[in-house]
């Protein structure tokens, strides 16, 4: 459980984090740490490149400073470690794009309506029901992209984790961009997968699986996966960053259609965002749970205790929970047996 807070200048950090979340998307939004990435630049070489006034980039760059973001010396301005292999377009492990596509254009603008959200007033004009955001071919492709570069680290990590080394057909539920099933195929030779999800999520997706070249062991099924009908043949059913935006109901139902499309001996895989059983942290996965309620007014706060309850309940046994990026998400594993 974290500390408590004791004095006004904690209450002031909290209040004024917004400032330092901003700094950072417009940071990616102009380019500063791609244009850093080769090496430091003075503040006037820096505002000549990027045809902006000297005093307004001055501000940026101090607060990006302060931050840790960049260092500063007798050569100019650099990158942060972190951020020359994180937030430079081009890196293996770049996914700045995720804070510039998604968290800037979507999660944060619907923040401004959590009060009317908590309150029972409404959700967000900006978010809306996710059926309607996939049904706009424009917003569908800047949300799944977003979603894509911040999904490839979790889903590496699953890959390494999950032993699907046995089985042959994955159903990636609600796969969306498709970063799962192109790290769990690539992890395993013998693996097909079907990502199920709405038609524009699906037509991003077949892009990215296209680009890595596992287009021949990838199908496409266009169906919600809170109504529509599942393609049978699968022996591993995936929910993945699924069941935090839905409602408690549809969780269960979402188990129950698991339970029932898969085999004797098939595997089901749920990976979300989890805080602990005392619901007291850790913070990070705590606050995804206020974004979750913009999808789901009626969701509930994820627990390994209450997933392993419900995971039960659809009749699944031996069901195995880990945690998978450190304060932030679980996988658990679960067997259908006779």
């Amino acid at each position: 459980m974290a500390a408590v807070v004791g004095d006004a200048r904690e209450i002031a950090r909290i209040a004024y984090g917004f400032k330092a979340s901003k700094a950072l998307f417009t940071a990616i939004d102009l380019g500063v740490f791609a244009r850093l990435s080769d090496g430091p630049q003075t503040l006037s070489a820096l505002a000549a490149d990027m045809n902006l006034a000297a005093n307004r980039l001055e501000t940026l760059l101090t607060a990006l400073t302060s931050l840790g973001l960049l260092s500063k010396n007798t050569d100019g301005y650099a990158n942060a470690p972190g951020c020359n292999e994180y937030l430079v377009p081009g890196k293996s492990n770049y996914f700045g794009d995720y804070f510039r596509l998604q968290t800037d254009r979507f999660i944060y603008p619907a923040f401004d309506d959590l009060t009317s959200l908590i309150r029972g007033d409404g959700g967000s004009d900006v978010w809306g029901e996710y059926e309607e955001l996939m049904s706009d071919e424009a917003r569908a492709e800047t949300f799944s992209r977003g979603q894509h570069a911040g999904s490839l680290g979790p889903a590496a990590a699953l890959a390494k984790h999950a032993d699907l080394s046995s089985r042959e057909r994955l159903l990636d539920v609600g796969g969306g961009s498709g970063a799962f099933t192109i790290a769990l195929c690539r992890r395993n030779p013998g693996l097909c997968s079907t990502i199920l999800d709405f038609p524009n999520a699906l037509r991003v997706a077949r892009s990215f699986v296209d680009e890595v070249g596992l287009g021949e062991r990838v199908a496409y099924h266009e169906a919600d996966a809170t109504a529509g009908e599942w393609p049978p043949g699968h022996d591993v059913v995936l929910m993945s960053f699924l069941l935090s935006a839905v409602s408690a109901a549809v969780t269960d139902d979402l188990l129950g259609r698991a339970y029932e499309s898969l085999p004797v001996g098939g595997m089901l895989v749920v990976h979300d965002f989890m805080v602990n059983d005392s619901r007291t942290g850790p913070r990070d996965a705590a606050l995804w749970f206020l974004t979750c309620m913009f999808n789901a007014p009626d969701g509930i706060v994820l627990t390994p205790q209450r997933i392993e309850q419900r995971i039960n309940a659809a009749g699944f046994a031996d069901v195995r929970i880990e945690e998978l990026i450190p304060d932030l998400t679980r996988f658990a594993v679960a067997v259908k047996q006779p």
